[in-house]
C-alpha cells in the first residue's frame, strides 16, 4: 500500500512513511492508556437573572480513584449543576471542591 502525503498527494517516502506510522502508534497508544480517565462535564446555569437555563458541556478528567476530576475552572463558574459524564455512559451529579483562577483550573467532587 502507497502512503500518500497530505498535501498535495505525493507518495511519502519509506523513510517518512514509518515516521508517520510511528506517530501514529504513539498517538493510539496515549488514547488507549488515558482514554478511560477522560470524561464529559455538563453544565446547567442562568446567564442572568430571570434568564432561561442554559447548557454547556465540556471535558475534564478523572484524577484520582476517588472520582475527582479536572475541568478548566470557567466551565464551572456561575453554574447551578454540573454533571460528569463517565466512560460507560453513566452520568454523576457532582460539584465543585476547588478551584485555582491563576491556572484556571477546576477541581469537582465526586
Amino acid at each position: 500500500m502507497k502512503k500518500m502525503g497530505a498535501v498535495d498527494g505525493d507518495e511519502l517516502d519509506p523513510e517518512e512513511a514509518e515516521a508517520l506510522d510511528a506517530y501514529s502508534r504513539a498517538v493510539v497508544q496515549a488514547v488507549e492508556r488515558v482514554g478511560p480517565a477522560v470524561v464529559s462535564v455538563r453544565t446547567v446555569g442562568r446567564g442572568r437573572p430571570s434568564a432561561r437555563e442554559v447548557l454547556s458541556g465540556a471535558s475534564g478528567f478523572v484524577l484520582t480513584p476517588d472520582g475527582y476530576v479536572l475541568t478548566n475552572q470557567h466551565v464551572v463558574h456561575g453554574v447551578d449543576r454540573l454533571e460528569v459524564g463517565l466512560p460507560d455512559g453513566r452520568f454523576r451529579h457532582g460539584g465543585w471542591a476547588r478551584t485555582h483562577i491563576p491556572t484556571w483550573l477546576c477541581c469537582s467532587c465526586p
